[in-house]
């Protein structure tokens, strides 16, 4: 999972859920309620291929959809992407081009 060992949290939207993840971009998609002052780890080995952290403001609807802060991670053992969404403003720890392990921290939440 994607946050320390030892910790839990609840899942709030899963696959193929209303009212947002039953598109084909999301229907993949799950969300965690997790708490401020949390860490975003890497949920297995990965190399980071796609980081946003610019974005300080947000807001509902179709027209913010496109901005929003994510890291994106390229797993090799299994050839899939993972993808981090809705992070905090600058809060990542990585770049582009590093390698992680699983477990490595990815972002911080204030």
């Amino acid at each position: 999972m994607p946050f320390s060992t030892g910790k839990t949290y609840q899942v709030v939207q899963g696959y193929d859920m209303l009212p947002t993840q039953n598109t084909p971009s999301s229907r993949f998609a799950i969300d965690l309620s997790l708490q401020p002052r949390y860490t975003v780890c890497a949920a297995a080995d990965g190399l980071v291929v796609g980081l946003e952290n610019r974005y300080k403001n947000g807001n509902p609807g179709a027209l913010w959809k496109p901005y929003g802060n994510y890291i994106t991670l390229f797993h090799p053992n299994s050839g899939l992407f993972n993808q981090y969404l809705h992070l905090q403003f600058e809060g990542g720890f990585v770049l582009p081009g590093i390698s992680l392990k699983q477990g490595s921290p990815l972002v911080w939440q204030a």
